[in-house]
This record gives structure tokens, C-alpha cells and sequence, in this order.
């Protein structure tokens, strides 16, 4: 394989995606030795500190985003205000992407079943208007 072909999928692969060096080489069937000398030269490690730093920043501003939609939507129940679906939809939307992601499934996780998926899901603004009221 050319180095130009390879090396920036494997700099997206540390970076991004933030695999060990030992994942990409046995993906890209290239010598770790030859990606930590790809990595050194392109300053990989650099790049990834600040991808990192960008979505820690992007985290945070989705969080006061989820606490300020919170604040609000509380506040229209509070006066007896009527939500709105896109709202309810957005809160949710910023929440899916500040909520850490599971590795593992937790023992306690319950399973779906047939039955379950057949189920309609729950309208998302009755499913907030539920669980807001219960505060």
C-alpha cells in the first residue's frame, strides 16, 4: 500500500477515532513502527490533544445548552404553558450527545422483547411533560 493512500486513514483512526497504534497496524496491515514514524512526523499526538480539547469544549456547551432548555421548559410548565415538540426535541437531542456512552451493558439492563418492539414509542413531549412534572 502507498503511504499516501494509508497514512490519513490511519491519522483519522488515532485521532478521531483514538485507536493504540497495534489496532491500526493489524487494520491497515502496516508495522506499528511505521505508524509511530508517520505519527511523529505529522504530529499525531498534537492533533489528537486538541480533537480531544475541541469536544470537551463542544461537550460543555452542549450541557449549558440542555440546562438552559431545562430551565425553560420547567419554566412553561411552572405557567401552565404548553410545550412545544421541537423543543422537547432538541433538549433531547443535546442530551444524546452529552451522556457518556456505555462500553458495557450494565447488569441490571433490560432486554427487549418482541413484544416490546412492537410497542409504539412514547410521544417524546408527553414523555418529558411525565417526567418534568415528577421534579
Amino acid at each position: 500500500m502507498k503511504r499516501e493512500l494509508v497514512a490519513p486513514q490511519a491519522e483519522e483512526m488515532y485521532v478521531c477515532r483514538q485507536m493504540e497504534f497495534k489496532e491500526i497496524a493489524t487494520a491497515l496491515g502496516v508495522s506499528e513502527r511505521t505508524l509511530r514514524d508517520w505519527a511523529k512526523r505529522g504530529s499525531w499526538k498534537d492533533k489528537r490533544q486538541a480533537y480531544i480539547s475541541d469536544l470537551t469544549a463542544l461537550d460543555h456547551q452542549l450541557l449549558r445548552l440542555s440546562l438552559k432548555l431545562t430551565i425553560h421548559l420547567i419554566d412553561t410548565l411552572d405557567s401552565d404553558g404548553e410545550l412545544t415538540l421541537t423543543k422537547v426535541q432538541l433538549l433531547g437531542k443535546a442530551l444524546d450527545h452529552t451522556k457518556p456512552k456505555p462500553t458495557i451493558k450494565p447488569a441490571n439492563a433490560k432486554e427487549i422483547s418482541a413484544d416490546d418492539a412492537d410497542k409504539p414509542a412514547q410521544n417524546p413531549l408527553d414523555a418529558v411533560k411525565q417526567y418534568l412534572r415528577i421534579l
